[in-house]
Parts: C-alpha cells; sequence; structure tokens
C-alpha cells in the first residue's frame, strides 16, 4: 500500500512541466503537494478508476500499460522527471491507463484544490508551472498526431462535426477512448452553434 511521507524527500526536479521553475519555487510548489513512497510492482493508478491527482515521479521508475483486446498491453516506462494525470487535474475523469512501480520509487502529486492554492499564493511559480504542463500537453498531443500520420494500418473514421479524422481499426484502447470522447465534446459544442443559426433564420 502507498505511504505517503510526512516531510519533503527528496527535493522536486528541476526538468519536465518544472523546468521553467526557480530552486525556490520548487521548494515552495513541494510544500503544497503530498510525496509518496510506492513498492516494487506496486499498483498507483487502475485503468478506468476516478482520477484527480497530478503526479510526478521523483525516483525510480513506472510501468503504463492498458487492456487491448483483453490483453494488458505496455505502452511506456516513466522516468524520473516526467508526471501523469496532468488533464485529470484540471477535468476529473478516469484514468485511461494502469500504472505499476518498477522497483521501489517516490512521488510527488498534488491535487486541483491545492493547485489553486499554490497559484493564488505564487503567481511567478504558478505561471512557470502552467507554462510547463501547456507544453508536456502539446508535445503529446503533436506525439500522438504523428503516431497516427505514421500507421500505415486500416483506418476507421471518427466524425468531428463537418470533418472526419484517421483512427487506426486495431488503435490501442488508450488512444481510441481519448479520439472518441474529443469527437462527442465537439459535437456538443457544434449543437448548440446548429440551434442558434436555424432560430436566426426563423
Amino acid at each position: 500500500m502507498a505511504q505517503w511521507l510526512p516531510i519533503q524527500l527528496p527535493a522536486l526536479p528541476p526538468v519536465g512541466i518544472l523546468a521553467y521553475l526557480s530552486s525556490k519555487s520548487l521548494v515552495d510548489l513541494g510544500s503544497y503537494g503530498k510525496y509518496e513512497k510506492i513498492a516494487d510492482q506496486e499498483l498507483l493508478i487502475q485503468e478506468g478508476a476516478i482520477q484527480t491527482r497530478l503526479y510526478i515521479l521523483v525516483e525510480g521508475s513506472l510501468q503504463i500499460s492498458g487492456m487491448s483486446s483483453g490483453q494488458e498491453i505496455v505502452f511506456c516506462k516513466i522516468e524520473p522527471g516526467e508526471c501523469l494525470g496532468e488533464v485529470c487535474l484540471f477535468e476529473e475523469g478516469t484514468a485511461s491507463a494502469t500504472v505499476r512501480s518498477i522497483g521501489e520509487s517516490i512521488l510527488w502529486s498534488l491535487d486541483i484544490h491545492e493547485l489553486i492554492k499554490y497559484l493564488s499564493e505564487h503567481l511567478g511559480g504558478g505561471g512557470a508551472l502552467l507554462m510547463g504542463i501547456a507544453r508536456c500537453l502539446s508535445h503529446r498531443l503533436r506525439s500522438a498526431n504523428q503516431q497516427l500520420s505514421d500507421s500505415h494500418h486500416d483506418e476507421v473514421k471518427i466524425n468531428f462535426s463537418n470533418k472526419t479524422t484517421p483512427l487506426r481499426a486495431n488503435a490501442p484502447q488508450i488512444e481510441r477512448s481519448f479520439l472518441e470522447k474529443l469527437s462527442l465534446k465537439l459535437k456538443r459544442v457544434e449543437e448548440p452553434k446548429k440551434q442558434i443559426s436555424k432560430d436566426i433564420k426563423l
């Protein structure tokens, strides 16, 4: 079982989404979240479970996996300085993958309430943190788009309003789930616009 550490051990690494923060800002930020130690092969996040925290790996290594066609597939490994859960931090949702520790690991995390408090009390560090998160999300979106573009598999079309976007028929569940949710959100945004247009014509 995960063990919450009562003191800051060790300091947050100035890499990844934290690369823009000064040494002082890293110390300040560390006091707003929680440190957690997990044992080898211990489950940190379960695919499909509600996820509300941003995690940053401080020491150790994590394995990211997901279910596809009834089988667990390992997607990648997370190294110190990398983050998890940055999307669910801003909008509560279910985890799209399972995360386990490879060896003993130490993580730092915070939820949206802790983030808001930090942002309100440390404008400079808060701006640097948000910039780091934005760059992380942009990089991951570009990587996902590149993988789809490079794919030579059969394609399935997903409707995005009046547009279609190709999706690999055998894409991992994590990829399909993300695009399907995005498609539904875009449709919800488009529907009120269509209704307004009809009202004006009448």
